[in-house]
Parts: C-alpha cells; sequence; structure tokens
C-alpha cells in the first residue's frame, strides 16, 4: 500500500503542476497580448512608416523627374498674376493689426450679436436660466435669512430640504 500511495501522491503532484504550468502558460498568453497592446502605437509608427516609404521608394525617380519638369516649366511666382489676392490678404493681416477698435470690439461684438443672441432665443435658454436664478434666488434667501441670520449655524447643519424641493 506505500509504494501505491507513493505513486499516487507523485501522480497528483505531477498533475497539479501541469495544471499549474497551463494556468501559467495562459498567463503568459495573456501578458504577450497586453504587451503587443501597449506596442501598438509603435507598430502603428513602423507600418506607417513603411506604407509611406514603399511608393516612394519604387517611384522616387518618377517623382523627382516630375517635380523638376514642374518647376522648371510651368511654375511662377503667383503675384505676377494674381495681384488681387495678394492685395486682400494683406488687407486682412494689416486691418486688424491697425485698427485696435475693430480687433477689440468689432469681433466679439460681431459674434455676440450675430451667433450667441439668436442661438440664445432659438434654444429658448431663458426658461432653465430663469429657472436656475429663482433656485439661486430660494437657496440664498434660505441659507442667509433662515441659517446665517437666525443663529443656527452655531446650534445645527443647515436644513437642505427646501433648497431641494425648489430644485
Amino acid at each position: 500500500m506505500g509504494k501505491i500511495a507513493g505513486s499516487l501522491f507523485v501522480f497528483f503532484g505531477a498533475l497539479l503542476t501541469l495544471l499549474l504550468r497551463l494556468i501559467q502558460l495562459v498567463a503568459v498568453v495573456f501578458s504577450w497580448f497586453f504587451f503587443i497592446v501597449s506596442m501598438l502605437p509603435w507598430i502603428a509608427v513602423g507600418v506607417g512608416i513603411t506604407l509611406v516609404m514603399v511608393p516612394y521608394v519604387l517611384y522616387q525617380d518618377v517623382v523627382i523627374e516630375e517635380v523638376d519638369f514642374f518647376m522648371r516649366c510651368r511654375f511662377y511666382p503667383f503675384w505676377q498674376t494674381w495681384p488681387r489676392q495678394l492685395l486682400a490678404v494683406l488687407q486682412m493681416v494689416y486691418d486688424p493689426l491697425i485698427c485696435w477698435w475693430d480687433a477689440t470690439f468689432s469681433l466679439p461684438l460681431g459674434i455676440i450679436q450675430e451667433v450667441l443672441l439668436p442661438l440664445l432665443v432659438e434654444c429658448q435658454v431663458w426658461r432653465p436660466a430663469l429657472a436656475l436664478m429663482q433656485f439661486i434666488l430660494v437657496f440664498l434667501v434660505d441659507f442667509v435669512g433662515g441659517y446665517i441670520a437666525t443663529l443656527q449655524f452655531l446650534t445645527g447643519d443647515f436644513n437642505y430640504v427646501p433648497s431641494g424641493v425648489a430644485w
């Protein structure tokens, strides 16, 4: 009986070791997964660089020839044919720099008049704003008049029930 019990003990010990190794194998696979997930940004950068560089390496001679042809034959300064656009860009940059009145008042006023007020009126923001102001008023009257002025803060905590009902 001693040999059988010893053999059974060794067998179940080996079986337990096998189960522990399987659990460790699952843990190792999960750790590899989390390592790969943590490396995904670098893997994405590598794949992106590869995707960009493969066409460049394959077609760089064609691209260089086309750019060279364009620069020699078709490229010219845009101010030779588009003086109006150049003046418009200069005016867009120059006006806000010299006109402090427009830069300070007209832009914010225009945003308020043309964007914010129509948006507030269309979305009917006044009703929730008035309800919020009414709640703040009830809370302040209850806190200042009912808690501070009556000196209840010396004897106990503030009662939030009226304010909660107003909310």
